[in-house]
């Protein structure tokens, strides 16, 4: 079988900190998060279970952004379950939280692959409607189940962000094709480098996270943007928003350059 490739870690001095949470990390205080020292920037919430939602998405998304943290969400996806039925958990979720997500993730860690790649597509579909942008969490299952053994279901996910699990020292492993080479993405937005954190203001072990570069570039593309090739978020075809694609664009490559 072909071992996944090792990657230079070109970001290792250039990204910035964060958390994933769900019920299971209990009632999180997030004052205590934003105050401790290793410089937590964003939270990223779970919304549910595929088709049963996550009892604390609403108290955490609230008071993560309450206590000044931008705030993503992710939701974990089962291919056996409708995928329109758990877009519309997650952005009922997001609705009553009132919280305006840097993006929205489906969770890809089990299932048979053409029932997630069929569902996903449903999933992805609500989302996008919804108005906000669309990232992929997802490593071994991904490169097993779809990247080697579907690569025809695979290709489609290029076009949406990655958040890649990858708990051994350096760059993260990417789901490769059968040559080794990164598939179906040649990059990484966000990684989840340990699942065995510990953060003031959360009781036992938390996920802690990574983004692809330093603290201005990511504000910048939290707004809107481009990174690592995927759009991250629906366009409007009217004058306004797409100025506003132009200036974020310009301003992400500008802080490219510095952090160069």
């Amino acid at each position: 079988m072909m071992a996944q490739r090792a990657q230079t870690d070109r970001y290792a001095g250039a990204t910035t900190l964060g958390v994933d949470v769900s019920k299971w990390q209990g009632a999180i205080d997030w004052n205590a998060v934003v105050n401790d020292s290793q410089s937590v920037k964003y939270a990223i919430v779970r919304t549910g279970d595929g088709i049963n939602t996550d009892n604390r998405a609403l108290e955490n998304a609230i008071n993560a952004k309450s206590a000044g943290l931008a705030v993503g969400f992710y939701h974990f996806f089962r291919g056996e379950q409708s995928g329109e039925a758990q877009a519309a958990i997650a952005l009922n979720a997001i609705s009553q939280s009132g919280v305006r997500p840097f993006a929205v993730f489906a969770d890809l860690e089990r299932g048979e692959a053409p029932d997630v790649a069929r569902e996903l597509k449903a999933f992805i579909r609500s989302i996008e409607r919804g108005g906000y942008r669309v990232g992929i969490y997802g490593g071994q299952w991904i490169h097993w189940q779809l990247s080697q053994a579907h690569p025809d279901l695979a290709a489609p996910l290029s076009a949406y962000l990655l958040w890649v699990p990858s708990y051994s020292p350096g760059a993260p492993r990417m789901p490769t094709d059968g040559a080794g080479n990164g598939f179906p993405w040649s990059e990484w937005t966000f990684h989840q480098y340990s699942s065995s954190g510990h953060v003031n203001g959360i009781s036992g072990n938390v996920d802690l996270n990574r983004f692809r570069g330093g603290l201005a570039r990511f504000r910048a593309w939290a707004l809107m943007g481009k990174v690592g090739g995927a759009i991250v978020g629906p366009i409007k075809s009217n004058w306004v928003p797409a100025l506003i694609v132009v200036l974020a664009t310009a301003l992400i490559v500008a802080l490219m350059v510095v952090e160069a």
